[in-house]
């Protein structure tokens, strides 16, 4: 089985950010996939991204 439609963000300290389209079954899919590779999942939380933020990243700009 591969990996669920999923891309890393980041990864700091003990904390893994990964970007997950806003569907349950792809959620569910990622943390099984997760879990099934020996990755010990203590809690999903959801961060949203203001629009800003998100035309910084996809722009490659800076303030």
């Amino acid at each position: 089985m591969g990996s669920p439609d999923a891309h890393v963000a980041n990864i700091h300290d003990n904390t893994l950010t990964v970007e997950v389209p806003d569907d349950p079954k792809k959620i569910a899919g990622l943390n099984a996939y997760l879990v099934g590779a020996g990755v010990e999942v203590i809690g999903f939380a959801e961060q949203k991204t203001d629009l800003e933020a998100l035309f910084m990243k996809v722009s490659g700009g800076t303030e």
